[in-house]
C-alpha cells in the first residue's frame, strides 16, 4: 500500500522542514522553479494552506504569543493498521497534570520550543486520528507557526507513524512462540514529545509504580515548571527545561520536600548539565546506542533507564528490558537471562516486542514499570 507519510517524497520534507526551520523566510525557495512548486504542493495537500499564507499568520500572530488562539490543523499519514486507543492508554496512564490531558480520543499537551535563534515559542497541541483516511489530524495554536516543521517531527515521533508495521510484524513473528498472541501487526512504540522531560520522568520511575513517578513529576511541574497561559482548561505548565535545571544551586534541596530522594535528583542535575554542555543530545541525528552509552556513564542510571529513555526518547527500535517488571508479568517463568535470549530472533524489533509483551497483559494485572531484579 502506498506510503501517506506527511509527504510522499523525503526530499520534499527535508526540504519543506528547511523552509521553515529557516525561521518562514522565503530565501529557501529561491533555488529553483521546480524545488518551490514541490513545497507548495506538498504544503497545500498536507498542511492545507501553502507557505506564503503560514508566514502571514506567523507574522500577524507573532512568536510568543501567550494564549490559544486559533487553531491549525495538520494532517499526518500512517501507513495502517494503527491502534491509537493503545497509545492514548499508555499515555493516559502517564499523563502529566499541567503539561498533558489525554481523553477517550485525544491527545493534547502544552508545547514549548527552541527556534534555531535560541528564542522561545509556547503554545498547546491536540492529536485526534481519521481512521478513515489513514491519518492523525493535529491541531496547533497558531502562536507555534514557528515551529511547525519541529512539532509535527515530535508528533510524528511520539506516535511512531513512519513505522512499517507489516515489516515489524514479520521480524517479531518468533514472539508468539514465547507469548502466545503477543505479536499484533500494527503495534507502535510511545515515543514522546519532549525527550528531556521523558528523560527526567524515567529517572523518577525507577523502581516505582507508574502512578506513584507520576505524583513527584506532577509536584515537580508545579514547584519549578514555566507557567503556560494557553488558555486550554489543564494546560497551564511546561517541564523545567534543561537550563533551568542547572540554574537551581541545590536541585536535591528543591526537590527533596517533593518527595524526591537525593540520588535521583542528583541524575536528573547530570543529565540536564549533559544536555546543556551537549555530551547528551536529542536532536534528530543523534544516535541512540551513543546517547544510550552516555546516560550508562552517569551514576544511578542502569540498563533498564538507558534502554526505556533510548525506547521512547529516541525511537530506537531495539532495546529491551529484560528486568522490567511488566516484561516479567509476561514471561512469568523465565529469567532475565532467558527472557534476553529468548527474544534474541526478534533484532532488530526488540522495542516493539516489549511493547507487545506489556500489551498482551491487558487490564489483567497491573503493570509497573521499573529497573529491579526479577
Amino acid at each position: 500500500m502506498k506510503d501517506k507519510s506527511f509527504m510522499q517524497n523525503s526530499a520534499e520534507r527535508e526540504a519543506a522542514f528547511e523552509y521553515l526551520d529557516a525561521g518562514l523566510s522565503s530565501e529557501s525557495l529561491n533555488s529553483s522553479p521546480e524545488r518551490k512548486r514541490a513545497i507548495y504542493g506538498a504544503f497545500k495537500s498536507h498542511y492545507s494552506l501553502v507557505p506564503s499564507e503560514q508566514r502571514r499568520l506567523a507574522k500577524n500572530r507573532g512568536t510568543d504569543a501567550p494564549n490559544a488562539g486559533a487553531a491549525i490543523r495538520l494532517k499526518l499519514g500512517y501507513r495502517p493498521p494503527l491502534y491509537f486507543g493503545e497509545l492514548l492508554a499508555f499515555f493516559r496512564d502517564r499523563a502529566l497534570a499541567g503539561v498533558e490531558v489525554v481523553g477517550e480520543e485525544s491527545y493534547a499537551r502544552t508545547a514549548r520550543m527552541v527556534m534555531p535563534d535560541g528564542s522561545g515559542v509556547f503554545g498547546w497541541i491536540r492529536v485526534e486520528n481519521d481512521p478513515s483516511h489513514n491519518e492523525l489530524v493535529l491541531s496547533m495554536a497558531e502562536s507555534l507557526l514557528p515551529a511547525t516543521s519541529m512539532v509535527v517531527a515530535r508528533v510524528r515521533r511520539m506516535f511512531d507513524l513512519d513505522c512499517d508495521p507489516e515489516t515489524v510484524y514479520g521480524g517479531l513473528a518468533s514472539l508468539n512462540t514465547i507469548r502466545p498472541g503477543a505479536n499484533v501487526c500494527g503495534t507502535r512504540l510511545p515515543g514522546c514529545f519532549d525527550p528531556f522531560e521523558t528523560c527526567c520522568r524515567a529517572v523518577l520511575g525507577q523502581q516505582v509504580s507508574v502512578a506513584a513517578a507520576n505524583k513527584l513529576a506532577a509536584r515537580i511541574v508545579e514547584a519549578i515548571g514555566q507557567q503556560v497561559h494557553t488558555g486550554v482548561e489543564g494546560l497551564d505548565r511546561a517541564w523545567p527545561s534543561a537550563q533551568e535545571i542547572t540554574a537551581i544551586d541545590d536541585l536535591a534541596g528543591t526537590l527533596g520536600p517533593l518527595g524526591v530522594i537525593r540520588t535521583r535528583s542528583s541524575v536528573i542535575a547530570e543529565i540536564a548539565r549533559m544536555a546543556v554542555s551537549g555530551d547528551l543530545r536529542f536532536d534528530a541525528l543523534a544516535d541512540p546506542v551513543e546517547q544510550m552509552n552516555a546516560l550508562l556513564s552517569v551514576k544511578g542510571i542502569g540498563p533498564w533507564t538507558a534502554n526505556y529513555i533510548a525506547m521512547r526518547a529516541y525511537s530506537y527500535p531495539d532495546a529491551f528490558l529484560e528486568k522490567d517488571s511488566g516484561v516479567a508479568h509476561a514471561l512469568p517463568d523465565m529469567t532475565p537471562k532467558e527472557r534476553l535470549e529468548a527474544v534474541e530472533p526478534c533484532r532488530p524489533w526488540r522495542s516493539y516486542a516489549v511493547v507487545c509483551l506489556w500489551n498482551s497483559l491487558s487490564d489483567q494485572v497491573p503493570k509497573p514499570r521499573g529497573e529491579q531484579i526479577l
